[in-house]
């Protein structure tokens, strides 16, 4: 038998998978072709170089080409990833389509365009396997199989067809009389899709008939995949993350047997099926669950990773949603041949039985680990002081719980719990003046673990503000342990009941960053000073505690001192970041240049984002600012055109009050001027003048100026 590929390294998925649309029908496939000769062998040992070249870097052989349609999605990127991790036979030089909106992972070497018939032609031509989406892209399956008989040459060449167990869903079982009999992969021919599915149907067929003397077909029918970033159940473990109650996406019970499949696992199935391993021309790629049922894979989506609630959606929102066929899947299938691969299983046993670790590599894939920091320092945890605003500030930046003592303790009192009652019996039990978050440190243990145990806590993480403040209590949250203890611990946690939950082992519940905040003691007797009556009284920081506390606080955190918190085993390896609050104006000032150290400290935040919300009223402040901005820049324009035409009125009044000053001195000059001149007229000119006026009316001549010229010479007085 060919030799098995094994050196896969397991594949994190990528993007979720699009959907896919019509394809013509074509006639049954043929029966299974004998395997060939394997594709692949071990590489021989090479000689070694001459001493004299032994230095010399040798040319890194040429990997082997092969295709991926739809490289960028979840399928076919985990794919590509497993093959481009092969390292026996010089590995594999991956070539991949995309879809659109699909960016190139890092593993993909080239892109050709799936709609050139040409590039993708000679992508065909030269791979040696091929792997087609027969789910997300009908398009780029078709026309690969176009092309195949065109570009097949003569090298021997492996098509892979992944498609889904949806391809099965009205399969009935062969015998009438025997309901709960297994199908398994030999019956593919008596396969009947389901509605909604039967394009995949088609192409399925169309692979087995695309084999011939150069080329060998093989169909792998997936289960519904889960694993990595998740893609299918990505929305249930979504919202279980989120500690919400998850949905059970049925229009019955949820009672349907779903058959599924580990997406590393498949990955394993198609890299043994591309080393020539084919054992017949179609696969049933499931995993060995036993009556796994979707009622039972929500409720353990629901328990392992979010509050353990579920509940029943109308039947009119179950439709709505874009993967509700596959829950609706109700088959009991068997894949014989996939058993007797002999492949590395992940998840053997099924979903449900590897909820746990299939939750921790959704939680690495998706890069939402839970956030683990201390902050420590003399005032943690009292509100109005510098680390108390720092964690604030971060917890609502990063949305992760805040925790302090005197929250804790505030928070089991207003509850209904078995700690409640050791809470108050604690409180009524000490001294006048102690803190409200002061407990016994057996005490405090049990309710900072029942509180770090929650699901906020375990998915988003916590921020401890000066909780635990000292190395016995941390031990006690987290006892130190040896690395064999904690492989044990991990052991037993996978090997924990279907869809329970584990106990936490002591890494978990162990800080993964320190910050802390240091102060000189006139700083911290400023800070206290400034604290208002309420924040006084909430905290107990009277003068006498604030010594006091500063005093436990050096004490305890002396660089060799057997309290100090970072000597916890666990923490050795920790770089704290170190922040001094050397004063400022009332903390405000310090602030934000820790969180602008503590944000690069911590890195960006690990979670899904802003929800639609968040989104919603960050947009509604952006538009309320711009709305202010837009009314306040009119305002400004009214009220500058306002100063302009009040200013442009001012200096017409004034223009025109200049204008009539110089038309009265005008005035006045030219009266001035005329005196002379009409005293000489009325009394050498008008007196003649007017008289021969009269003598002209009175004779009424033809030409009267000619005839009062002539009248003036002959009356003129100087004349006479």
């Amino acid at each position: 038998a060919p030799p098995s590929v094994k050196q896969a390294t397991r594949c994190p998925p990528a993007p979720a998978a699009q959907s896919a649309r019509g394809s013509p029908a074509l006639s049954p496939g043929a029966s299974a072709r004998p395997p060939a000769a394997p594709l692949f062998h071990a590489a021989p040992a090479r000689p070694l170089p001459p001493p004299a070249m032994a230095e010399e870097e040798e040319e890194p052989m040429p990997r082997n080409p092969m295709l991926v349609l739809n490289a960028g999605a979840y399928t076919g990127s985990a794919i590509a990833k497993a093959f481009h991790a092969i390292e026996a036979d010089e590995g594999w030089e991956v070539t991949g389509t995309l879809k659109a909106n699909s960016q190139k992972p890092k593993w993909v070497s080239e892109v050709v365009d799936g709609a050139d018939a040409e590039a993708l032609g000679a992508a065909i031509a030269r791979s040696r396997i091929i792997v087609l989406d027969l789910v997300a892209d009908i398009d780029g399956a078709e026309k690969v199989l176009e092309l195949l008989a065109e570009h097949a040459g003569e090298e021997e060449k492996i098509v892979i067809g992944v498609s889904t167990i949806m391809t099965w869903s009205r399969t009935s079982p062969a015998d009438p009389e025997d309901l709960e009999k297994a199908l398994t992969d030999e019956e593919y021919k008596r396969r009947r899709p389901h509605v909604n599915f039967r394009d995949q149907h088609t192409l399925e067929k169309l692979v087995v008939r695309s084999k011939s003397a150069t080329v060998r077909t093989v169909v792998v029918a997936a289960g519904l995949l889960y694993g990595g970033g998740e893609d299918i159940f990505h929305e249930l473990f979504k919202l279980a993350w989120h500690n919400k109650s998850v949905p059970l996406l049925s229009f019955d019970e949820g009672a349907n047997i779903v058959p599924t499949m580990h997406i590393t696992d498949l990955c394993s199935v198609v890299t043994e099926l591309g080393a020539g391993n084919i054992p017949a021309s179609y696969v049933v790629a499931v995993d060995q669950a036993q009556g796994q049922t979707l009622k039972a894979i929500t409720q353990a989506i629901a328990t392992v990773l979010g509050t353990g609630e579920i509940d029943r959606p109308i039947k009119e929102d179950v439709a709505l949603n874009r993967h509700a066929d596959y829950f609706q899947v109700d088959l009991k299938i068997e894949a014989a041949l996939v058993a007797d691969m002999g492949i590395e299983w992940v998840a053997q046993a099924g979903l449900v039985r590897s909820m746990p670790k299939v939750v921790a590599e959704y939680r690495k894939e998706r890069g939402i680990e839970p956030l683990k920091l201390l902050v420590v320092g003399p005032l943690a945890g009292v509100e109005g002081c510098t680390e108390f605003a720092l964690a604030a500030a971060l917890a609502a930046e990063y949305k992760v719980p805040h925790i302090t003592a005197a929250a804790l303790v505030a928070e089991v009192l207003a509850g209904e719990s078995e700690l409640k009652d050791r809470v108050k019996a604690a409180k009524d039990k000490e001294k006048k003046g102690a803190a409200p978050g002061d407990l016994p440190d057996d005490l405090m243990k049990d309710v900072l673990i029942a509180k770090l145990n929650t699901p906020a806590c375990t998915n988003q993480g916590w921020i401890l503000d000066g909780v635990p403040a000292t190395l016995p209590l941390l031990k006690l949250v987290a006892p130190e342990k040896d690395d064999d203890e904690e492989e044990e611990e991990a052991a037993e946690e996978e090997e924990g009941e279907e869809g329970a939950v584990p106990p936490k082992p002591a890494s978990e519940l162990t800080p993964e960053h320190v910050i802390v905040v240091r102060a000189p003691d006139n700083v911290l007797k400023q800070r206290a000073q400034a604290l208002s009556q309420a924040q006084v009284e909430a905290s107990g920081m009277t003068q006498d505690a604030l010594h006091k506390r500063a005093q436990v606080f050096a004490q305890a955190n002396q660089p060799e001192g057997p309290n100090n918190v970072l000597s916890h085993k666990a923490l050795q390896n920790i770089e704290a970041l170190e922040l001094d609050d050397d004063g400022g104006d009332q903390h405000a000032a310090p602030l934000e240049g820790f969180l602008v150290k503590s944000r690069i400290y911590l890195g960006k935040a690990r979670n899904y984002g802003p929800t639609p919300a968040e989104v919603q009223a960050k947009a509604d402040r952006l538009a309320a600012v711009a709305a202010a901005e837009a009314a306040a820049a009119e305002e400004e324009a009214a009220a500058r055109l306002a100063a302009e035409k009040e200013e442009r009125e001012r200096l017409r009044a004034d223009e025109a009050a200049r204008h009539g000053e110089l038309e009265a001195q005008e005035r006045e000059v030219l009266e001035a001027r005329s005196v002379p001149l009409r005293s000489y007229l009325m009394a050498e000119v008008i007196p003649t003048l007017t008289e021969g006026l009269i003598e002209v009316t009175k004779v009424r001549p033809e030409d009267p100026v000619d005839y009062l010229a002539e009248w003036l010479f002959k009356n003129n007085p100087v004349l006479e």
